[in-house]
């Protein structure tokens, strides 16, 4: 039985900018402890309620929808997101919410194992 939640803990961000567009910038620690290393491809998802959701792809997927790669290094993963869909997506918002996706996989008939399956990033309009 897997089922999708968002209940890990969300923090929030401020956007800054790259070439007079908006960027998204999530490093750190925080993702580190998600399982985000560098080299990891993730989908991207615009979402009909004004988010965006970046999912883990698969090794050997090759489904439709833009890419991404965690960069940095293997002690300090980066998420870098920026462009001109990035400053339409924010819109006037500075701010954002990250939001790690939890795929729950029953291990046993008594517990169950967490696994971050992506991240939900949404403006604070």
């Amino acid at each position: 039985m897997n089922a999708r939640t968002t209940h890990a803990t969300p923090w929030t961000l401020k956007s800054g900018t790259n070439r007079n567009q908006r960027r998204l910038w999530i490093e750190g620690k925080r993702i580190t402890a998600l399982g985000f290393v560098k080299g990891i491809r993730l989908s991207r998802k615009m979402c009909r309620d004004g988010s965006m959701e970046l999912n883990v792809v698969p090794h050997g997927w090759e489904g439709t929808g833009k890419r991404h790669s965690v960069a940095g290094t293997v002690d300090r993963p980066i998420i870098d997101l920026s462009g001109k869909w990035v400053t339409e997506f924010m819109g006037s918002a500075e701010r954002f919410i990250v939001q790690p996706i939890v795929v729950n996989q029953a291990v046993t008939r008594t517990s169950t194992l967490s696994v971050v399956s992506g991240l939900r990033i949404t403006p604070i309009r």
